[in-house]
C-alpha cells in the first residue's frame, strides 16, 4: 500500500477538507483564546500535506497544482513563525485562511480504491 493511498481516507472523509475547515474555525477562535493558533497550524500542516500527496506523479497528463494558493499557505506559516508582538494577534486566523482556501480549490479525491484501478 502506497502513502497516497493511506492519506485517500477509507472512512470517507476528504482529510484536505476536513482538515481547512477546521483550521478556518480553529483560526477564527484563536481571535479569542491563543491556545487555538498552535492548533490551527498543526491543521494547516495536514493540509499541506493532504494537497501534496494529491500532485500527479507520473501518470502522463500533467494537472497544474494551484502553486499560488500552496505558496500563500507556506507565508502564512513563515508569517506564524515569525510574527512580531502587533502582528502575533492574527496569526491564526491568516493560516486558517489560507488552508481553508488551499482545500477549496482544490479538486475532490477519487473515492477510496477507485483511482488504483
Amino acid at each position: 500500500m502506497k502513502l497516497a493511498d493511506l492519506l485517500r481516507a477509507p472512512t470517507g472523509i476528504d482529510p484536505l477538507r476536513a482538515s481547512g475547515g477546521f483550521a478556518a474555525l480553529a483560526g477564527a477562535a484563536s481571535l479569542v483564546e491563543p491556545y487555538f493558533v498552535g492548533l490551527t497550524g498543526a491543521l494547516a500542516a495536514v493540509a499541506v500535506v493532504a494537497w501534496a500527496s494529491r500532485l500527479p506523479r507520473g501518470s502522463g497528463r500533467f494537472v497544474a497544482p494551484n502553486w499560488a494558493v500552496a505558496a500563500s499557505v507556506g507565508v502564512a506559516g513563515a508569517f506564524a513563525l515569525l510574527a512580531g508582538p502587533p502582528w502575533d494577534v492574527v496569526r491564526g486566523v491568516l493560516l486558517g485562511t489560507t488552508a481553508a482556501t488551499l482545500a477549496g480549490t482544490t479538486r475532490a479525491a477519487p473515492p477510496f480504491a477507485e483511482g488504483d484501478r
